[in-house]
């Protein structure tokens, strides 16, 4: 859904669908934690709305995300333009150890079907709008699924036991002409009959891979105006989540929540809060486009 940003490395990846409650990469970004450099892992909260909620305490949960500039009536609001919450932030515990973990929580509403979500994914790949004109400020991402053959070149066995189906996914994301970031996740969509879970994470096994290396690079311009790319450096930590829930009342509303948590080097924005200023923008940008598009589907 979001075009942009850190979340785009993961999403897009998403064409298997569990139907059971079994999901073991989310189990390790929510319990386990994303395994990062330096600092204790970083570990996701639970959703803000688990199955099985009446519509009260649906509405108290989004309660708790709204505040004055956003009202929950503003939330719930079904119009292109309503708003949505955004939290980023240093992870306190990477912090307390000298770490450089963060995270981002983000939650809107949109109105459609749950179905639409399922068939056409979470992918940022589904937000591709050939008549979109490049953005400098935005996020640059390709990606692609690997293949059975060279997974089993890697020896990896992807899991397909009791409805499980994983797939590994590798990109290439570009932030803000910063940084450069490339790496392969392994993930596992699963889904219930009120909601769909996408969860994905860095898969360290890739760290040194001669084809799909989970590395990034700083980006500069030369006198020119040309990108540089600097030395590649190796990456590790980044994994999270996102879930859509239908909601009992108003009809046809879907809470979307994502929940990422990352590893941001030093040198990528030496310490400037360049995502932090910049996500809600192009978050907003992009999901109005989802709104637009859940609602022409």
């Amino acid at each position: 859904m979001i075009h942009a940003l850190l979340i785009a490395s993961f999403l897009g990846f998403a064409s298997s669908i569990v139907l059971e409650d079994t999901n073991p990469v989310y189990e390790e970004v929510t319990k386990r934690g994303v395994v990062v450099p330096k600092g204790p892992p970083l570990k996701l909260p639970a959703p803000t709305l688990s199955d099985g909620l009446d519509a009260a305490a649906q509405r108290k949960a989004i309660e708790s995300i709204a505040d004055a500039r956003r009202p929950v009536e503003a939330l719930l609001k079904n119009a292109v333009s309503a708003p949505i919450v955004i939290k980023t932030s240093d992870d306190k515990a990477s912090a307390a150890a000298g770490g450089t973990g963060k995270r981002v929580d983000a939650w809107f509403i949109v109105y459609g079907d749950l179905k639409k979500i399922v068939d056409h994914g979470f992918g940022a790949n589904d937000q591709a709008d050939p008549e979109d004109e490049p953005n400098p400020n935005d996020a640059r991402f390709t990606g692609k699924l690997l293949t059975p053959e060279e997974l089993l070149v890697r020896k990896i066995e992807p899991l397909v036991s009791a409805g499980i189906v994983e797939n590994y996914g590798n990109a290439d994301l570009q932030l803000f002409n910063r940084v450069r970031v490339r790496g392969t996740s392994r993930s596992v969509q699963t889904q219930t009959d009120e909601s769909v879970t996408y969860s994905t994470i860095l898969d360290p096994r890739f760290a040194l891979d001669t084809k799909y290396p989970n590395q990034w690079q700083s980006v500069t311009r030369d006198d020119a105006g040309k990108l540089q790319y600097g030395p590649s450096k190796a990456y590790a930590g980044m994994g999270g989540y996102v879930k859509a829930t239908e909601l009992k009342e108003p009809q046809g509303a879907i809470l979307v929540e994502y929940h990422l948590a990352y590893d941001e080097p030093e040198g990528w924005f030496r310490g400037a809060n360049v995502i932090r200023t910049k996500l809600p923008i192009i978050m907003q940008d992009h999901v109005k486009k989802l709104r637009r598009r859940l609602a022409q589907r």
